[in-house]
């Protein structure tokens, strides 16, 4: 069977020298969080739409990387923390939620996050 929830996050920011960094449009704290129920399978879609790569990296999980860039892998690789390139990057993940609390899910470079590029995965 498929992932029960998908999640389509749009990464973006940078435009013109600026210091803010979006996930869909929003930064933290006005993210959307991903909520998901113990149990749930995942399936999360990133678009990078800026400039720049992202390392995303997820706490509390880890999750299988399925495709960067179109291409799809048939062996998954498990890790936390994924590269979405620039300019139209493109990356799959999927996760089961097995451990329940908020858990930061973010681009790893600082002024990233400080700019706003964080959201979280509520595993309730």
């Amino acid at each position: 069977s498929g992932p029960e929830r998908t999640f389509d996050l749009t990464l973006s920011g940078g435009m013109m020298g600026s210091d803010v960094w979006t996930i869909n449009g929003k930064q933290y704290p006005k993210t959307e969080p991903l909520r998901l129920r113990k149990g749930d399978r995942v399936l999360v879609q990133l678009h990078n739409m800026s400039m720049e790569a992202h390392p995303m990296h997820l706490h509390g999980q880890s999750f299988k990387v399925l495709a960067v860039n179109g291409r799809r892998f048939s062996q998954p690789i498990v890790k936390d923390s994924v590269d979405v390139d620039a300019h139209m990057g493109a990356v799959v993940i999927e996760f089961t939620a097995h451990n329940p609390g908020d858990w930061f899910f973010h681009c790893h470079k600082p002024m990233h996050m400080a700019g706003g590029m964080i959201t979280l995965a509520q595993v309730g």
